[in-house]
């Protein structure tokens, strides 16, 4: 895919992995990428490149923070001179399992703060059963509305989208 979008290259490990190589990715397929920056990157390391996932990769999580484990296959000066160097990359995980593992890795954290969310409200209103007759029409109002936005979370979760086809 040609889309050019910046990443940060940083060694996997060893002395020079708080050392970061900003760089724009120019064109990525499943296997690899290639990335140019103005500093080399010696071929064979192995390296994690950070990214924010463009519109190209997933339309819906465009902009979240992604770090895939790669390994740098070659480096080259660009063909303009006094331009920087080309930094071929070769992923260690194919591209769309990485990127899945990282949508999944935030889909989960997001469902984790909103069941703490769902959890406390559940056993607020539980708490507050001993005062239902004080004012029990307040109180079954307020025990459908939490039973009903309980339920649209849970019959969201429970969706699954259509997978998507080419037209």
């Amino acid at each position: 895919m040609k889309e050019c979008f910046p990443v940060t290259i940083r060694a996997a490990r060893g002395a020079l992995r708080k050392a970061a190589v900003r760089g724009l990715m120019r064109d990525y397929d499943a296997e690899g990428a290639c990335v140019r920056s103005l500093t080399p990157v010696r071929a064979g390391t192995e390296v994690r490149v950070s990214m924010r996932l463009p519109r190209s990769i997933s339309t819906f999580f465009r902009g979240l923070e992604c770090e895939i484990p790669a390994r740098v296959r070659l480096t080259r000066p660009e063909r303009v001179p006094g331009r920087g160097h080309e930094v071929v990359l070769s992923w260690s995980v194919p591209l769309a399992r990485a990127v899945q593992r990282a949508i999944s890795s935030y889909q989960r954290k997001i469902g984790a703060m909103l069941a703490v969310v769902l959890a406390s409200t559940v056993a607020l209103k539980l708490a507050n059963l001993d005062f239902f007759w004080y004012a029990p029409y307040f109180y079954v109002y307020s025990a459908t509305l939490v039973a009903y936005l309980v339920s649209r979370f849970y019959i969201s979760w429970l969706y699954a989208a259509p997978p998507l086809r080419d037209y």
